[in-house]
């Protein structure tokens, strides 16, 4: 009777791991559906720009001695397509002459030389401008009269001649403070003053009028913002042929109170909208929304940067838009020249791309069933882990909880709760990496073909059932606002490491390890060698590392050499392996699979929690879903392929070693 209970419990097992596979094949035919909508959008133009920040590129060329006109000349030829009109500040007034800048001290001592007579008093800590271009002095008292306190910012006369007065902060100056005569007005309480931007830039854009470029203007918010002070940004806005707006890194003109009107006004306007990647301003989502997400993904280069890696971001990122706001040099080698854009150029026409006018993005909605159901394929796989798991622990008796727990999470999902979806991303990309090693370790054995293809069979099966769960997760998290950027999943580092540990928790089952008080009291109290100790903090130093290292944001600066790795293999190769997959984790997979076949059972397992590192990082590239889809597919197939052949190699060198070592132990007694 008790084994027909137990027969029963098993049967019941394995109905439900057949039930959770059909959901999990569900589920990807759904998330397969949401792909296409995107793709749709991210491959339908192949055109980006390169924008040119017009105010460090005229104050560059003058310091390099070179005629502005005749060197933009030169840069257009090249292929650059956009000018970058940024807010004017006092500091960049001030360089390209625009503006006179003096202290209280400097300024009278000018005025006693002129004899002058004043009828105001003169402050030591205040700046007193003096604007070149016309009517630059009026614009300058109504642009800080709107972002400072108003008894901070004054008008005077001295004759003919308009002074704009502006103190600083009075709370930021120590009692009794006056300015030193050796910083004058670059004090470091003037610093905030300085760097302050002013608002449309209608000087530059009267200079660029004339030039053949689309033109992007920056929009900065500031406090106390009017919607009547909006309207008149963009009536004056209108006097202009502008393609592109883009509105800061810190906050999106109008936020929070006029987002909606901004909104209106930009559509109305027919201009399109940028943000630079991993740094859009407060706002910019709830913008995006108002504009059917009709916006352009940036890209602020920076000094030195490569051809290859401008190529990468337009085919892996899906960057329209380049800004080139940090250059110090139009001249020499290591200088932003014409050859620098053409040699830009050419790497990007490699790729299928080229300079033009950037499409801005379009809205699409996926289907919602269709996501719930990618989602219930997602809780799928964490079932089915979890149930996996618990049978290799406790046997058949109660299984049923992972279909119960399937269930409760499925009510959750359809219910709507927006921390529950991440919470679900978060499962599926966490265990579906183990059931590809779990899925390449049982193939494995059951195959009866030469040790080596049925290796690589075992392997190229466990690539399969992670990229149903990469393909889930990739359509799960393919709505506009993850595929902008706008919303992100939050746990993509620690995607990396949880697998490993489960893995290495699913291994541990072959030795039939139940924990019990006396077997926790003997770990408890064992006592712990410096070897052993070194081998844990070993492992913590590379997970360490391994987490650091992913994402475009490393801590951990990347060598030369590696980077020259990468270029080989990204122009060899199309799209470039992930280093933790063809390096590691894939020919850990085929080395434990091969060492498993010695009956070397310690060091197969060993390596088959290494292995998850590679179905991890398979994970991983699919979790950017602002990637198109054959890309990352083809990086993934470069990377099975190339793990294939230096696991191959690598275990057979490997067993051979092992070999000989066992027999000369043997032969030593």
């Amino acid at each position: 009777m008790v084994k027909l209970e137990e027969k029963e419990q098993r049967n019941m097992g394995n109905w439900i791991i057949q039930f959770l596979w059909l959901v999990i094949a569900l589920g990807l035919v759904a998330s397969l559906f949401t792909i296409g909508q995107r793709e749709m959008i991210l491959e339908r133009s192949k055109e980006v720009e390169m924008a040119l920040d017009y105010d460090l590129f005229v104050r560059v060329a003058s310091e390099n001695g070179m005629d502005s006109s005749e060197a933009l000349e030169e840069f257009k030829e090249a292929g650059i397509t956009t000018l970058f009109i940024k807010e004017p500040t006092l500091a960049r007034l001030e360089e390209r002459g625009l503006v006179d800048i003096r202290s209280g001290e400097e300024l009278l001592e000018d005025l006693m030389l002129a004899g002058e007579v004043l009828d105001f008093e003169v402050s030591g800590q205040s700046l007193y401008v003096q604007g070149y271009a016309d009517g630059l002095t009026d614009w300058l008292y109504e642009a800080f009269l709107k972002r400072m306190e108003p008894e901070r910012v004054d008008l005077v006369s001295i004759g003919d001649l308009k002074l704009l007065v502006l103190l600083p902060d009075p709370g930021s100056l120590p009692p009794g403070y006056v300015q030193p005569k050796t910083t004058g007005y670059k004090g470091p309480y003037n610093k905030q003053v300085m760097e302050m931007n002013l608002g449309l830039n209608i000087w530059d854009l009267e200079l660029t009028d004339s030039l053949d470029f689309y033109r992007v203007v920056q929009l900065e918010n500031y406090s106390d913002v009017s919607l009547e002070d909006i309207e008149n940004i963009f009536a004056e806005l209108g006097k202009y042929e502008i393609e592109t707006i883009y509105f800061g890194q810190n906050e999106v003109l109008g936020y929070p109170d006029h987002i909606e009107e901004v909104g209106k006004l930009v559509k109305e306007g027919n201009y399109r909208v940028t943000y630079v990647e991993n740094l859009s301003p407060i706002g910019m989502q709830a913008l995006a929304k108002e504009i059917d997400y009709e916006v352009i993904r940036g890209h602020a280069m920076f000094p030195g940067q490569s051809s290859s890696s401008i190529r990468l971001a337009a085919k892996d990122r899906s960057i329209g838009l380049f800004i080139n706001s940090s250059f110090s040099s139009l001249q020499g080698r290591s200088g932003f020249t014409p050859d620098t854009v053409r040699e830009m150029r050419k790497g990007l026409q490699s790729a299928g791309y080229d300079f033009g006018k950037a499409e801005a993005f379009r809205e699409y909605e996926p289907v919602r069933w269709m996501n719930l159901l990618t989602g219930a394929g997602l809780l799928a796989g964490f079932a089915l882990l979890f149930l996996l798991i618990w049978r290799s622990f406790f046997g058949s008796r109660l299984v049923w909880l992972s279909l119960l727990g399937w269930l409760a999470g499925v009510s959750l999902l359809v219910y709507g709760l927006s921390p529950f979806r991440d919470i679900v991303a978060f499962l599926g990309a966490v265990s579906f990496p183990v059931l590809g090693i779990y899925s390449a370790s049982r193939v494995f054995p059951r195959l009866r073909i030469r040790a080596s293809l049925a290796a690589i069979v075992s392997l190229v099966v466990g690539s399969m059932v992670t990229l149903m769960g990469a393909l889930l997760l990739n359509g799960y998290l393919g709505s506009v606002d993850y595929v902008l950027g706008f919303e992100q999943f939050v746990g993509i580092r620690l995607a990396l490491v949880v697998p490993v540990l489960l893995t290495g928790l699913l291994v541990s089952s072959s030795y039939s390890f139940l924990p019990d008080a006396k077997s926790i009291k003997r770990l408890w109290n064992h006592r712990i060698s410096i070897g052993q100790l070194s081998v844990v903090l070993l492992f913590a130093i590379a997970a360490l590392v391994m987490v650091q290292r992913s994402g475009n944001l490393s801590l951990i600066p990347v060598g030369d050499l590696e980077l020259q790795i990468r270029h080989f293999l990204e122009d060899t190769l199309a799209a470039r392996p992930r280093t933790k997959e063809f390096l590691l984790g894939h020919p850990a997979l085929i080395m434990g699979l091969l060492f498993g076949l010695q009956g070397w059972k310690h060091l197969e397992s060993l390596f088959l929690v290494v292995a998850a590192i590679g179905q991890a990082s398979l994970m991983n590239t699919f979790m950017h879903t602002h990637t198109p889809l054959g890309i990352s597919l083809l990086r993934t197939f470069n990377g099975v392929w190339l793990g294939i052949l230096l696991g191959l190699v690598a275990g057979w060198i490997l067993v051979w070693i092992f070999k000989r070592i066992v027999i000369l132990y043997e032969q030593q007694g």
